[in-house]
């Protein structure tokens, strides 16, 4: 009698041992690179992306907080993973000019020719003079009645409302060395002058007359 050969080694079943074989090693690459890829993205997410998530959301908390107090400048310093940066540097800068002059507003009053009134009122522009007491600025009165004995020119008054800022109180003589350079120097915006007949403020620019409006005659 002859005998047969093993299923294992018939062909029919070697093409089904080889099937089996590639699905096999189909379905172990397939899990290999689920692994691979799976392990990558947990270790991106913990070592980069949750920490700069967490960065992010405790600057922008401390951000809000600081900004509820006074400006100043101030450093806040986050440390970040190294993959991402050093150090994260938040700062919050001090008062503009514009907004620490703005911050302090007075109505006050200015009395020069009808030419220079009409020149002013066109423009909504004030120049400052070449001298005074307290040097070449912009002089105001408190009242329109005090513009009478302090004003070089008559003939118009102005109702200004003026951003005056720090203001540097100096003696009733004045300052004639203030100029706008030294005074934003040392972090003021304007000049008081307590004079007998009437205090005088002086501002140096003239973005700092916020409006201007003729006033009747009485």
């Amino acid at each position: 009698l002859q005998s047969r050969p093993l299923w294992g080694w018939h062909p029919a079943g070697q093409k089904a041992i080889t099937n089996i074989m590639s699905v096999f090693v189909t379905l172990l690459a397939i899990a290999l690179n689920l692994v691979f890829w799976g392990g990558l993205v947990f270790c991106l997410w913990k070592c980069c992306l949750k920490p700069l998530v967490r960065c992010y959301e405790d600057n922008k908390a401390q951000s809000q907080s600081v900004g509820q107090q006074p400006r100043q400048i101030s450093n806040i310093q986050v440390e970040v993973p190294p993959c991402l940066c050093e150090v994260v540097h938040v700062e919050h800068e001090e008062l503009t000019r514009t907004e620490r002059a703005q911050a302090n507003t007075k109505i006050l009053f200015h009395q020069t020719s009808e030419e220079s009134a009409g020149r002013i009122l066109a423009d909504q522009r004030m120049l400052r003079g070449q001298d005074g007491l307290a040097g070449g600025g912009i002089y105001f009165a408190l009242t329109r009645e005090a513009t009478n004995h302090k004003a070089q020119s008559h003939g118009v008054v102005l109702r200004c409302k003026v951003a005056l800022g720090n203001v540097l109180e100096v003696s009733p003589e004045g300052d004639s060395s203030i100029t706008f350079t030294n005074l934003q120097q040392h972090g003021h915006d304007s000049v008081l002058i307590p004079r007998g007949g009437g205090t005088e403020y002086v501002i140096y620019n003239w973005d700092q007359v916020l409006s201007i409006e003729r006033l009747s005659e009485e």
